[in-house]
């Protein structure tokens, strides 16, 4: 049965229900609560509102950084492994 973990978030507390660790659900929150900290100290955010959808902005386009770099080493392993196979082919005379 999904167990209900706690999470406060800005001062508001949270009951989150589902199959996680306690202590994932707590890394995680932790982990956005030093992003919205982070982003009060930079200043320019007035309210609530602002400082969450700066957060926002800013794990979506940490996501995407690591997605783009994520394709990069795919690419890599793909090129890497397509050198090797001739390479291999050609040590044992095959005609690709």
């Amino acid at each position: 049965m999904p167990e209900t973990v706690p999470i406060v978030i800005m001062g508001q507390t949270f009951h989150l229900r589902g199959s996680h660790d306690p202590a994932y659900v707590a890394r995680v929150e932790r982990f956005l609560n030093d992003r919205i900290e982070a982003v009060r100290k930079a200043g320019g955010a007035v309210d609530s509102t602002q400082v969450l959808m700066l957060v926002a902005l800013n794990l979506v386009d940490d996501y995407f950084l690591k997605e783009r770099e994520l394709e990069d080493i795919h690419k890599n392993i793909d090129n890497r492994a397509a050198e090797l196979i001739e390479l291999i082919d050609s040590n044992l005379g095959v005609d690709v």
